[in-house]
């Protein structure tokens, strides 16, 4: 699902298509570097050389920019970055030096509802099956988690299988992420007390996705169980309420409604009712069959699926008070930018370089991503781990791992993955005297959910440089990751 406005995407996949038939002589010299040096070059420690000019390159322009030097230097390290994750995603590596451009936070693994097909369920065969335990992740843990990616992601999902407004310190989460200038986005039920909305909006959220799918009680709790209509409609007036006193565009608000047999007939009420509401958009969504759950829930496509938009959005989430926020994060982003890439290379890989394996499968969120659940646990993706099918814990994160778990994106379990894909014989050699649960359960996975788009990231990179200092096509150029 793309979360930028059309238009923007549009225009950057236009541009780029644009771009390469453009002779080199007119292209800005740092784009036609990017482009030649993610093209060529195949060793890892000859692209971490250009790494280092890259960015250093990125940081003179945008100093001389904004004339703000930690802000220049936060987004010339993403960017840097995304580079290195690019080249490791078309070579296949499976030792990287990235780090993740997206982070996935679930501040809590609770929530209140028993939705079918969710490791909430009320069905105790399925519910059996999920490793997901109970717990909140404490602020703390959070924030030593940001200190090792924050500076190098461009967006934070916070949450997956919780509900994150139980989390009592949501708020503090996102102003937390706001220090690294990611674009944080949220997806809740809302049918909890909401006890100060003003807070959730003064926090900097950028989107909050409100899951409502029905227009009365009764249908509406066919599929969110346990869930409160009135509640919820209640706190969406106390949020658009909340924004009007701000004076903020933001958080931006989406009624999803999420279409099933039983509710197909009330897609057009909630649409009107989403508007009569203030919220800016309503998002029709055909969802995953939970039939192997609830045989009664049967999944339908509408004629209403997709976008209606009721108050459109730019895009242009990072305004000058937004950006002046990075001095909170002052230590963690000079720490980064005082490393080069070499020097990782050297520390996390040992400077071992690897053949590259263009073309081979994979999965794009082991290049892109990295998930934090409320139990403090590692994982690749979005899916949930089973006791015995899926092993999808990669590590566990504490307050004090910052040495021990320095990337994220790089434990023994999300190295063994990308070989998984990329070199099966070499992988089956290696793990062969493994006990299954040591092996990722990515070896076998075929589900392979698409993760946030990176043309979302090419629109967050557009958001953190509105004076134009990068070559407009250079994010086409670095979120360009074609299998």
């Amino acid at each position: 699902m793309d979360l930028r406005p059309r238009w923007k995407s549009r225009l950057e996949r236009a541009g780029f298509a644009v771009r390469r038939v453009l002779p080199a002589r007119l292209k800005d010299p740092l784009l036609d570097e990017a482009e030649t040096a993610l093209r060529s070059i195949d060793e890892k420690r000859a692209f971490m050389r250009f790494a280092d000019a890259f960015r250093s390159k990125l940081f003179d322009r945008l100093d001389a920019a904004y004339r703000d030097e930690l802000f220049a230097k936060l987004l010339a390290l993403k960017l840097s970055n995304l580079a290195v994750a690019q080249h490791h995603y078309h070579r296949r590596h499976a030792d990287l030096v990235a780090r993740p451009v997206q982070l996935t936070v679930d501040p809590t693994n609770a929530c209140q509802l028993a939705c079918p097909g969710c490791v909430h369920t009320t069905n105790p065969e399925r519910r059996g099956l999920f490793d997901w335990p109970r717990a909140a992740l404490p602020a703390s843990v959070h924030d030593a988690f940001l200190e090792l990616a924050g500076p190098f992601a461009f967006s934070t999902l916070l949450y997956n299988y919780g509900e994150p407004l139980l989390h009592r310190d949501f708020p503090s989460f996102v102003r937390s992420a706001k220090r690294f200038l990611l674009f944080t986005h949220t997806s809740t039920n809302l049918s909890m007390p909401v006890p100060d909305p003003d807070a959730l909006v003064a926090s900097g959220l950028d989107r909050i996705v409100c899951s409502i799918d029905g227009a009365t009680q009764d249908v509406y709790a066919r599929y969110r169980r346990n869930g409160d209509l009135a509640l919820v409609v209640e706190n969406v007036r106390k949020l658009v309420a909340a924004r009007k006193r701000s004076g903020t565009r933001t958080p931006y608000l989406v009624w999803q409604f999420l279409t099933f047999r039983h509710n197909a007939h009330q897609v057009r009420d909630a649409i009107r009712t989403a508007r009569a509401l203030g919220v800016d958009e309503a998002l029709v969504e055909t969802p995953f069959s939970v039939e192997h759950d609830d045989p009664d829930i049967r999944a339908v496509t509408v004629r209403e699926r997709g976008r209606h938009v009721f108050a459109r959005w730019d895009g242009n989430w990072c305004s000058k008070p937004e950006r002046h926020r990075v001095d909170a994060a002052a230590p963690a982003i000079e720490r980064e930018y005082a490393r080069s890439w070499e020097e990782r290379f050297d520390e996390e890989t040992a400077g071992a370089e690897e053949p590259s394996r263009r073309g081979a499968l994979t999965c794009d969120w082991l290049y892109q991503n990295v998930t934090l659940d409320g139990a403090r646990r590692v994982l690749p993706c979005c899916m949930a781990p089973e006791t015995s099918e899926k092993p999808l814990v990669f590590a566990r994160f504490d307050a004090d791992d910052g040495v021990r778990l320095r990337n994220p994106a790089n434990t023994p379990m999300a190295v063994l993955a990308r070989l998984a894909l990329g070199d099966r014989k070499s992988y089956d050699s290696r793990v062969r005297d493994l006990p299954r649960a040591e092996r990722p359960y990515c070896a076998e996975c075929r589900e392979k959910p698409p993760p946030y788009h990176l043309n979302n990231i090419a629109g967050d990179a557009w958001a953190l440089d509105p004076e134009r200092a990068l070559p407009r096509m250079l994010a086409a150029t670095l979120t360009g990751w074609e299998r």
